[in-house]
Formats: C-alpha cells, sequence, structure tokens
C-alpha cells in the first residue's frame, strides 16, 4: 500500500522541545508557513524557517516533496514557537 508524504507523521516539540503530539507532514508545513513552528533539523538540532528549509536540497534517501519547480525534504520533528 503505497501512502502520500504528505500524511506521514511528524513529531510536535512544544517550544521547551518536550514532544506533546504527533501531526501529518501536510499539517506541519502549515504551521511552519504560518510561523507557528520551526522545523528542527535531525542531523544538527538546528532550528529552521520555511525559507531557511528550502535552501536544503533533499539527499538520495530523504523523503520530499516534489512542487513545480523544487523538491524539498520531509521535515521530521517540528517545534512549536508559542506552546509552552
Amino acid at each position: 500500500m503505497v501512502t502520500s508524504v504528505l500524511t506521514r507523521p511528524t513529531l510536535v516539540l512544544n517550544r521547551n522541545w518536550q514532544p506533546v503530539g504527533v501531526a501529518t507532514v501536510a499539517r506541519s508545513l502549515t504551521l511552519v508557513a504560518n510561523g507557528r513552528a520551526r522545523i528542527i533539523d535531525p542531523d544538527s538540532y538546528q532550528l529552521h524557517s520555511w525559507s531557511d528549509w528550502a535552501k536544503f536540497v533533499p539527499a538520495e534517501n530523504d523523503l520530499f516533496i516534489q512542487g513545480v519547480s523544487f523538491r524539498r525534504r520531509v521535515p521530521e520533528v517540528i517545534a512549536l514557537t508559542e506552546y509552552g
């Protein structure tokens, strides 16, 4: 069975980096695009906005979202900016 990348789970952390739930990739990207969350790079643990994240090119084995003229890595973990 093939599932959409947008329905895969993303770990959601509060602003103190404590786990508060799981959201779909689609919901996570909406939170990031609205400035309510930042993407955490699983390799460096750095926080990234959507524009920062767009600069990363997906590696060969990374899950990605394909747009008309771009590919973006799928976030594995996001951190909320306001929820404590």
